[in-house]
């Protein structure tokens, strides 16, 4: 949903440089993998585009390496083949779930360009650079990585689905409290079972006080340490 508005972001980072943006959505594809073990990759056809993403564990003796793959809608038939044949096929929730547990934030229309980089723990994911290039923002990003304090920081957070209004998983935007204070934000969330995780930007000083989904009636939520905030 911000697929026009990211394309156009993106045009200002062109400069002079010899770069055109074409968004290829009706004639390229995408999947997701998630494996214990990297050797189906080699059964791909070579012009594949695959990208790496952060690792999932969901257990302490369970890691897994997830990455997408890219191709040309021509060869979705013999991707899916080859993939099928050794891989279990699952609808994008199961992958939403994962980007969760690995703290990947997605954001939305309601979420967009409300948060700076670190407070999405986008710097501990590496997915931040201090030391390249010229951007717009970048002194407040900078300012803030060498001499500020950050306030607010990305959390996993879990509660029970039976204590939300109707058995409804929150949406995207949904405010958090503490003692009638609002104190963070959902990013994104997904329900398994009988429980709801999340992910939310929270305030710092806030972690340790009881914290509550949409008013202090509320769900009561739990909150965890993120793999990248506790490697």
């Amino acid at each position: 949903e911000l697929k026009v508005s990211f394309l156009k972001q993106l045009s200002m980072y062109i400069l002079r440089a010899d770069v055109q943006l074409t968004d290829l959505s009706d004639s390229h594809s995408r999947l997701g993998l998630c494996l214990e073990k990297s050797d189906i990759l080699n059964q791909l056809p070579d012009n594949l585009a695959v990208l790496p993403l952060a690792s999932t564990e969901t257990e302490p003796s369970s890691r897994q390496s997830r990455y997408i793959i890219i191709f040309d809608n021509e060869q979705e038939g013999s991707v899916r083949e080859t993939l099928t044949e050794q891989l279990v096929d699952t609808d994008s929730s199961v992958w939403q779930g994962l980007d969760i547990q690995a703290g990947v934030p997605w954001l939305t229309q309601e979420t967009a360009e409300k948060f700076l980089p670190q407070m999405l723990n986008l710097d501990l994911m590496e997915a931040l650079d201090y030391q390249k290039g010229c951007y717009p923002g970048q002194e407040i990003i900078a300012r803030l990585h060498y001499r500020g304090e950050l306030k607010r920081n990305l959390y996993l957070a879990t509660c029970a689905l039976k204590e939300t209004p109707e058995k409804v998983t929150p949406v995207s935007g949904t405010s958090i409290v503490s003692s009638d204070k609002t104190v963070g934000t959902v990013i994104q969330a997904q329900t398994d079972v009988e429980t709801t995780y999340l992910l939310a930007v929270i305030n710092n000083d806030s972690i340790q006080d009881s914290l509550f989904l949409y008013n202090t009636d509320g769900p009561r939520l739990t909150v965890s340490p993120l793999i990248n905030q506790s490697d």
